[in-house]
């Protein structure tokens, strides 16, 4: 708890993280200058089949690919839903994180991949194909990396310090570094002040989580949690539709819980029936009825989807095998207006599982190798990729 003095002053006022395919439409409707979309997510440019790295309704003439990273093999991009290996990395890598964004605001898609002990590495879209744009000088010991949507890249280190990069002449550049050496387990971002900048929240498995406001020089702690838990993930939506963002902890070991955003306070309204092993937390709205629904991937236990039903959360789905799972991501693939999961795990299969219109998941592809995966994240093509 050693952010507690940080906090004795600290007030703030949250917003939503305002992000394509994030904000559920909601009762509340989008903030200014975004729209509701078909998929029940806002929108700043509602979806027509552009690249891009959001997970919300793709267009008819939209695809999918996942990008999977993998521990000690190489990292891999499938077409989906037919499951067509597009790319494999040119060397194994012992990754620990990747995550798509728009790195220079132009619409193209790049992809970041961090690992242990490995250096931090940029691919871009290349007329349909992945060709490497950076690779820092350095190995890195890298826990997690998030993109925020401004095109800055926060990346949490093992045992060092916090660092936010900036794609700055063809190549990533630290524009930021915590004052503190974490051991940063997990990161994700909000506009929790309405100033129009992202801010972060973050996660150790050995502390509190914490939000915290960036400046141009500072880190200001805004909100730490009660409770000091085993956490892996993190995940913001507006669960109320009231326009701020709430945040989903994902803990190892400990009940998963959401905190709901109350004026800028986060109050914890739900934990889950029973401890897991969660690895990953990740929201959708699976029914579409314009609030987020939450899935939670555990490892060596079935992972669950809890739906959202006025602010109240209920088991509505459990898969159907225990996978040892280290990861998710939605995306709608099959195009019919509602997100499919995506969920990686550590020695068995990538798995898709395709939502029927009403929240519930069928098994539909697994990767024909199992591998140890540690992330998953989805990428839309303005074209079809499987023939």
């Amino acid at each position: 708890m050693r952010w507690a003095a940080a906090f004795a002053s600290a007030t703030a006022c949250f917003s939503p993280e305002l992000k394509d395919g994030v904000i559920p439409c909601g009762e509340a409707g989008c903030p200014d200058g975004m729209e509701c979309a078909a998929d029940g997510y806002c929108y700043r440019d509602p979806p027509s089949g552009g690249v891009g790295a959001d997970a919300g309704s793709g267009g008819d003439d939209a695809a999918y690919a996942l990008a999977v990273g993998n521990r000690g093999s190489a990292s891999r991009l499938y077409a989906l839903p037919c499951g067509e290996l597009l790319w494999s990395s040119p060397q194994a890598r012992a990754t620990t994180a990747l995550a798509w964004g728009d790195a220079d605001g132009d619409g193209v898609a790049e992809l970041a991949i961090a690992g242990d002990g490995e250096p931090l590495e940029l691919y871009v879209l290349d007329g349909g194909q992945l060709a490497p744009l950076w690779q820092s000088a350095a190995a890195l010991v890298v826990s997690e990396i998030a993109w925020g949507d401004d095109g800055d890249l926060a990346v949490g280190h093992t045992g060092a310090r916090m660092e936010i990069y900036q794609l700055t002449g063809g190549s990533l550049q630290v524009r930021w570094t915590s004052p503190w050496d974490d051991d940063v387990s997990a990161v994700a971002w909000a506009d929790y002040d309405r100033d129009g900048d992202l801010d972060i929240a973050q996660s150790e498995l050995a502390d509190d989580s914490v939000i915290f406001a960036i400046g141009e020089a500072e880190l200001d702690p805004v909100w730490h949690s009660e409770t000091v838990d085993p956490t892996e993930s993190l995940a913001f939506a507006d669960i109320d539709g009231d326009g701020d963002p709430d945040l989903a902890i994902g803990n190892d070991g400990q009940p998963n819980r959401l905190y709901r955003n109350d004026a800028g306070n986060l109050v914890a309204v739900w934990s889950a029936p029973d401890a897991a092993a969660t690895r990953a937390v990740a929201w959708a709205d699976i029914d579409g009825d314009g609030d987020p629904d939450l899935a939670v991937g555990n490892h060596g236990q079935p992972s669950r989807l809890y739906r959202n039903d006025g602010g109240s959360f209920a088991l509505a789905w459990t898969a159907p095998q225990a996978d040892p799972t280290t990861a998710l991501a939605w995306a709608d693939v099959d195009g019919d207006g509602d997100p499919d999961l995506a969920v990686g795990n550590d020695g068995a299969p990538v798995r898709l599982y395709i939502n029927d219109g009403a929240g519930a998941l069928r098994l539909d592809w697994s990767a024909p190798v199992a591998e140890h995966t540690t992330s998953v994240a989805f990428a839309r093509w303005p074209a079809a990729l499987c023939r």
